[in-house]
């Protein structure tokens, strides 16, 4: 295929996908909403809102989560650029592969310390999900 068509197709597929996805994501809010008024609740009850606090919406370890992907990602980026530059001129078609590699394993490991710092933190304190 044309790469000029392939350039044309990109913005427009990822346009179309993200309008996609935020229909989908409000239909199924406007469901979850026809769901709770079925049950007799509101977003303010307090049943409500402990559902909220289990299913994670409200989770304050995200921002963690998200910051120690971001760390792991760009030391994958970092690692992985270094080690390519320092490889042979005959390896060059590993080099993509080693640094996007690198930045999978990093922002795993990312992923991995933000879940062990918070089972930590539960574990210091069982009664977290009532706190939070």
């Amino acid at each position: 295929m044309n790469p000029a068509v392939i350039g044309i197709f990109i913005p427009i597929v990822a346009i179309a996908g993200t309008f996609g996805m935020l229909i989908s994501i409000r239909h199924y809010q406007n469901v979850e909403r026809m769901a709770m008024i079925e049950k007799g609740l509101t977003p303010n009850d307090p049943e409500w809102t402990k559902e909220l606090k289990r299913s994670g919406r409200n989770n304050p370890f995200r921002v963690l989560r998200l910051a120690l992907l971001g760390i792991g990602i760009g030391l994958g980026f970092l690692f992985g650029n270094v080690i390519a530059a320092f490889m042979p001129a005959s390896a060059d078609e590993y080099k993509d592969g080693i640094v996007i590699g690198l930045i999978l394993i990093f922002g795993g490991c990312g992923l991995l310390g933000a879940y062990l710092m918070e089972m930590g933190q539960k574990k210091a304190n069982p009664n977290a999900e009532d706190i939070i």
